[in-house]
């Protein structure tokens, strides 16, 4: 299952959403740092449901703090690569703290 969007553009309604779908989880958290962020935006019940779904798998899904970090700075919009070089690992250290976060969330969301 995929996640959609509809395309009106500050009226987005999820067509479909597979916690299970790993993708899925790692566009919606670049999707929640910019929703949180965009004053100007109205959610409905559903979009406010998903992201208190994320914040809360956030919250309890056992992060380590180096993977809280990392997270938070990819929800916030750095690279991949700007986030190796502030953590001082590599760019391929960073994309597996990622799926491996990714696929944390996604269980916690699916138990």
């Amino acid at each position: 299952m995929a996640i959609g969007f509809s395309p009106e553009p500050k009226e987005l309604k999820f067509h479909a959403l597979d916690y299970a779908n790993t993708e899925a989880i790692q566009g919606l958290i670049r999707f929640y740092f910019g929703l949180k962020s965009d004053l100007d935006y109205k959610p409905n019940m559903e979009i406010v449901s998903v992201l208190a779904d994320i914040a809360n798998a956030i919250k309890n899904s056992g992060l380590t703090d180096k993977q809280k970090m990392a997270l938070k700075l990819y929800m916030e919009g750095w690279t991949e690569e700007e986030i190796a070089q502030k953590q001082n690992i590599t760019q391929q250290a960073v994309n597996k703290h990622i799926k491996l976060i990714c696929k944390k969330l996604s269980n916690h969301l699916t138990k």
